[in-house]
């Protein structure tokens, strides 16, 4: 990720830009493989009951940085195109170094024998990382495509320098609804369990119907742009939960030697999904 934020600041051409893309996109992928240590280290301190309730922490710390500098990074985009993307290689920077601290917990000896069993992927599990792949590819779609719709909409009545700020508007309080998950979270998950799937995925499923709703609406911009704007708050709503939740049933159903594999093989299944959601959605 660190590369790629350097070939979006650096590259001189659109090739660049993709390939700085692909970097950040294989990063994004890689980057799975912490939650498989983070796991483990708990399985290894006894405190695995815990893992749900500090994932939720983990994920509300990110939502409340991005939040923050979803503030920031309109104004900083009307002072030069280039800040935010500086500051943000600065930050990968700093996130790679950090990342090299990093230690993981040795397995238990008992896993260590297991070390060369191939990942046997059946039953629940199978049906598990399908469903990840799908949910996961849906939000994707759905945030970056209702997002789209909101800047082409804002485009066509005002100048760029006021969509910049009304945008990061926007998605500053997609990040705040974001927060309000994460910190719900936790009481969530004590009052349903497993049972908070169905109602992420109910939310999930409205907001999908907003969005469309928004998009073929006819007359005045504003309320097309509430619309749509609550379709995409919603979809960060449940974003975090429904990951939240489906990585610790896949983790939970593997050994602890294999859960670094099937983290890479959760991003795959997520990718390959939303290469052909996109491709439909195109065609």
């Amino acid at each position: 990720m660190f590369l790629g934020s350097l070939l979006f600041l650096f590259g001189p051409t659109y090739g660049w830009a993709v390939a700085a893309m692909l970097l950040y996109l294989e990063g994004r992928n890689l980057g799975s493989l912490d939650i498989a240590a983070f796991k483990n280290n708990m399985n290894y301190l006894g405190r695995n009951e815990e893992f749900l309730s500090l994932r939720a922490k983990r994920s509300l710390i990110y939502a409340v940085a991005t939040m923050t500098a979803s503030i920031g990074s309109g104004f900083l985009f009307n002072i030069s195109p280039y800040l935010p993307v500086a500051l943000g290689a600065i930050l990968s920077g700093g996130c790679f170094l950090f990342s090299c601290m990093m230690v993981e917990c040795p397995l238990e000896k008992q896993e260590e024998k297991r070390q060369k069993q191939k990942i046997s992927i059946k039953g629940v599990l199978v049906w598990v990382l399908l469903s990840y792949a799908l949910f996961s590819c849906l939000l994707t779609s759905g945030t970056t495509n209702s997002k789209l719709l909101i800047q082409e909409e804002l485009l066509i009545e005002l100048p760029l320098e006021v969509v910049t700020i009304v945008l990061s508007t926007i998605v500053t309080l997609s990040r705040v609804s974001r927060v309000v998950s994460d910190t719900l979270f936790k009481k969530m998950n004590q009052k349903w369990g497993y049972k908070c799937i169905y109602i992420l995925s109910v939310l999930q499923v409205f907001a999908y119907f907003v969005i469309i709703g928004g998009a073929f609406m006819d007359g005045a911009v504003v309320p097309k742009i509430l619309l749509l704007g609550m379709g995409y708050m919603l979809l960060l709503f449940v974003w975090d939960p429904q990951t939240i939740l489906a990585e610790n049933i896949i983790l939970e159903n593997v050994a602890p030697n294999q859960r670094g594999t099937i983290s890479l093989l959760r991003g795959i299944f997520q990718k390959v999904a939303t290469a052909l959601v996109n491709i439909m959605v195109s065609a």
